[in-house]
C-alpha cells in the first residue's frame, strides 16, 4: 500500500499512459489532416499500426 501513496503508482501510471497518448495524439492529427512527410514516415506509421495501408495521401507517391 505505501507504493501507492508516494506516488509510486501514479508514476508507473505516466509512464504506461505516455505509449497510449502519443498514439492517440499521432492518429488525432492525422485525423486532422496532417500528413507524412514522406513514404518512410508513412511506412513506419503503418508498421507501428497508426494508419492502415491503403490510406491515400496527397504527399505520398503509393
Amino acid at each position: 500500500m505505501g507504493v501507492w501513496t508516494w506516488g509510486g503508482g501514479l508514476f508507473l501510471f505516466n509512464i504506461i499512459f505516455a505509449f497510449f497518448y502519443n498514439k492517440l495524439y499521432t492518429t488525432d492529427l492525422i485525423d486532422s489532416g496532417y500528413e507524412p512527410v514522406d513514404q518512410n514516415v508513412y511506412n513506419a506509421l503503418i508498421d507501428k499500426g497508426y494508419l492502415t495501408s491503403g490510406r491515400k495521401f496527397t504527399t505520398i507517391e503509393n
